[in-house]
């Protein structure tokens, strides 16, 4: 029986790998780079859509919650 399943399975997981493209790492999209940088994909991101209201202004500041520096966004709530 161990065997029956054994041989199953190495037969589906090679016929997987002769389908194109099963074995390959997935590639970014085109115009996508190939690693992310903080400073050009993320804060831009954050500084428009989040800064307003979690940045560096306390009177604005709301949840306690501060993105703006890198203490400020770890810090547990």
């Amino acid at each position: 029986m161990m065997r029956k399943v054994l041989l199953a399975a190495t037969a589906i997981l090679g016929i997987w790998m002769a389908l194109p493209g099963a074995a390959e790492q997935p590639k970014p999209a085109d115009g996508l780079p190939e690693q992310i940088d903080f400073n050009r994909d993320i804060r831009p991101v954050l500084s428009n859509t989040c800064f307003a209201c979690h940045g560096t202004d306390d009177k604005k500041r709301k949840g306690k919650l501060r993105l703006d520096t890198r203490e400020g966004a770890r810090l547990a709530l």
